[in-house]
């Protein structure tokens, strides 16, 4: 929504739409390791798992590979532990959850419910910022992983995520047979 793009302006007006901008372009050709992932005629659906892209490298990325790798070890009560404590986050429906405690709270009784498979398609840091670009797969879908969020995390020199916003696309975990 057009408003926590604004508050996502305010909050980092240096850098954050270009991170955002480049993560949305490559909404239609991902790539992993300089190759071409092939794509539904679609272009957001993958009839299989995609290649997972690298953080290697990019230390503002490694709270966004840790945050995929706890998930798919369905650990999500581990989630707020990425959080500062000072930590703000911004849930695709605008609310506004502050603290790690309040942060991974969320996440431990949103994501059961969904039981994502999340696979990152691409990294793109920039100093102390990171925009994942994720794919998912949902236990109530069709089976198929689906262009689903772009995460963008800004992390402090510790390592712990401090401002965190998720761009859902709509319908993307949306059950099998829901309205489009």
């Amino acid at each position: 929504p057009s408003s926590i793009l604004r508050h996502e302006r305010i909050m980092h007006p240096r850098n954050s739409l270009t991170l955002i901008a480049t993560a949305i372009a490559g909404l239609m050709c991902a790539t992993a390791a300089g190759q071409t992932v092939s794509v539904h005629p679609h272009a957001d659906v993958f009839d299989s798992p995609p290649p997972a892209a690298s953080a290697q490298g990019k230390p503002a990325c490694q709270p966004a590979r840790q945050y995929v790798d706890i998930t798919a070890a369905r650990r999500y009560q581990d989630l707020g532990t990425l959080f500062a404590d000072d930590a703000v986050f911004v849930a695709p429906n605008g609310k506004v959850l502050r603290g790690a405690k309040e942060i991974g709270a969320f996440y431990e009784g949103f994501l059961p419910t969904i039981d994502p498979d999340n696979i990152p398609i691409s990294f793109i840091a920039d100093g102390t910022e990171c925009v994942m670009e994720l794919v998912s797969r949902v236990k109530h879908g069709d089976g198929k992983y689906r262009l689903a969020a772009i995460d963008h995390f800004t992390v402090n020199a510790a390592g712990k995520i401090v401002h965190m916003v998720v761009y859902l696309r709509p319908h993307a975990l949306a059950p099998q047979g829901a309205a489009r």
